[in-house]
């Protein structure tokens, strides 16, 4: 009896699964300025007080020679106390505009950033995806070639017995935590990172898994052809990822579609076969 010996190679798994990446919240809101209306209407009042004061006492004054010039320090004096205040407050709402901008454009930088880092994450899981799981006539050509990735899975990987039925929108692998709104009135930019993460939750165009280490009976529905091309992908796929002291493949039919099948070629003998099967001209 002839025997078979295939040494498995080593595995480098890539990619970026369950990737933690956290989105930080955007700096605190500077305060807005604002200005007591009492602080600024005493002044005014106190001036005009001085000044009806000065008016009536300059009938009686007005032959002292400094009484003019004590008069125009007198109201330069009352004019600074409400005058100050004034200054303070548009300043301090110049310097409030200034940092709001500031904290806009720091914020949406590091948005900028994030994204870009997110966008490379998101190439390379789609890169790893599809040469991870690439379509059954890939499958079929490593076992042609004996390439070294023929029967690289083992049941302690995460994508053992993870099958490619086709391809679709699926989830990615990217766990992105966002800030949450507080209070009643949204944080506008917050809601700018909510948007620019929409795009990384889902993968469009990749592999659809289809997990028989979590679902053990799966049912195919649909038109006949379609089911056997899919059957035999996902035949291919097992055979040719997972060691056939691993993974057992038996197929019951009946003996009408046993005329429509038959072996292309084979590896090994006795209990370890790779068969590849396909449909006889004329068969359905």
């Amino acid at each position: 009896m002839s025997s078979f010996y295939y040494q498995r190679s080593p595995r480098l798994l890539t990619g970026s699964a369950n990737e933690q990446i956290q989105i930080h919240r955007p700096p605190s809101m500077p305060s807005k300025p604002s200005m007591n209306i009492i602080t600024l209407i005493i002044p005014i009042i106190s001036t005009l007080i001085g000044a009806i004061a000065m008016i009536t006492l300059s009938r009686r004054m007005s032959a002292n020679p400094n009484y003019l010039l004590l008069q125009i320090i007198t109201v330069g004096t009352m004019a600074m106390t409400y005058t100050v205040p004034l200054i303070t407050y548009f300043q301090n709402k110049w310097n409030y505009r200034r940092d709001v901008i500031k904290r806009e454009k720091s914020y949406q930088a590091y948005l900028d950033e994030q994204r870009e880092m997110l966008q490379q994450m998101k190439n390379e899981i789609v890169i790893d995806w599809h040469q991870t799981h690439p379509e059954s006539s890939f499958c079929l050509q490593w076992t042609l070639e004996r390439n070294r990735c023929l029967w690289e899975r083992i049941p302690q990987d995460r994508d053992f017995l993870k099958l490619r039925s086709g391809l679709g929108t699926v989830p990615s692998e990217l766990n992105i935590t966002v800030p949450k709104q507080e209070g009643i009135e949204k944080e506008p930019l917050i809601e700018k990172a909510r948007d620019m993460t929409e795009k990384f939750i889902s993968i469009a165009e990749a592999p659809v898994p289809l997990d028989l280490k979590k679902f053990r009976v799966v049912g195919l529905v649909g038109e006949s052809k379609g089911l056997d091309d899919l059957a035999r992908a996902i035949m291919a796929q097992t055979a040719t990822h997972h060691s056939p002291d691993e993974v057992k493949i038996v197929s019951f039919y009946n003996d009408s579609k046993s005329q429509d099948w038959e072996i292309e070629y084979k590896i090994g003998e006795g209990d370890w076969q790779v068969k590849r099967f396909i449909n006889k001209p004329g068969g359905e």
